[in-house]
């Protein structure tokens, strides 16, 4: 008769799997192993949260700027984006600059609107750095960004929405 060693551990989906190990030492191993790996996997979407919930309970932002940046952080970075399902130590300056580009072209963002979603990738890429996540210095690389002025879309008033008209 064989005795083996098992527990149960939850994977990546939050699924309940069973392990089973010749010994407790190969066990314990894994065990360690298994959530140093989750620890490592971390997303935009998890330094989000985590900075966003730090800022609201610090009481450095107000609980309607807490909502402004959740609903602005859905509207920017679905998760059909490519930078949205790599983890954060993956994510290079090429794949920033291609996200902010495409993301500006193909929703056609105003300079405001842009202004909005580079206060969240500054918020995010700096807490990453902080917690030693990336090597990306988001303050050089959105100072060496270059953003043509015909980029942004341009929202015009009809002359009757005006508040003074030229009567």
């Amino acid at each position: 008769m064989i005795v083996l060693w098992c527990t149960h551990i939850r994977d990546i989906n939050g699924k309940k799997k069973i392990r089973r190990r010749k010994t407790k030492e190969e066990l314990l191993d894994f065990i360690v192993h298994h959530y140093r790996e989750l620890e490592e996997k971390v997303y935009i979407i998890d330094i989000f949260e985590e900075w966003s919930n730090k800022k609201l309970s610090y009481g450095e932002i107000s609980k309607q700027s807490y909502d402004k940046y959740c609903s602005e952080f859905k509207r920017f970075f679905t998760s059909d984006k490519k930078i949205c399902k790599k983890q954060v130590k993956h994510i290079t300056e090429l794949d920033l600059e291609d996200f902010i580009k495409s993301t500006i072209h193909d929703m056609g963002l105003t300079r405001k609107a842009y202004n909005n979603l580079s206060l969240l990738i500054n918020g995010i890429f700096k807490y990453a750095k902080k917690k030693k996540l990336t090597q990306i210095s988001i303050t050089h690389f959105m100072g060496d960004l270059e953003l043509p002025r015909n980029i942004f879309s341009k929202q015009y008033k009809p002359k009757e929405l005006e508040v003074f008209s030229e009567e």
